[in-house]
């Protein structure tokens, strides 16, 4: 068990949390908040640059959330 809280102590750090933005494919980042896109890896931000679009934000701020059922 204690292995297992330093794995998750040392994975939502916010360096290991900037590697999770990848290349877009978990938009709009981690799981953790303030951690910005400049954190990431440049190729991550390159590709994010490139491929991301401004209304993304917007749209994710902007539409509801749905959360999963209960386990009931």
């Amino acid at each position: 068990m204690a292995v297992l809280c330093d794995l998750m102590n040392f994975m939502l750090q916010p360096a290991q949390q900037a590697l999770t933005y990848d290349k877009g494919y978990f938009y709009p980042g981690p799981a953790v908040g303030g951690v910005p896109l400049r954190m990431a890896p440049q190729e991550s931000q390159n590709a994010i640059g490139e491929y991301g679009r401004a209304k993304y934000a917007a749209l994710i701020a902007d539409t509801p959330m749905e959360l999963p059922l209960e386990p009931t």
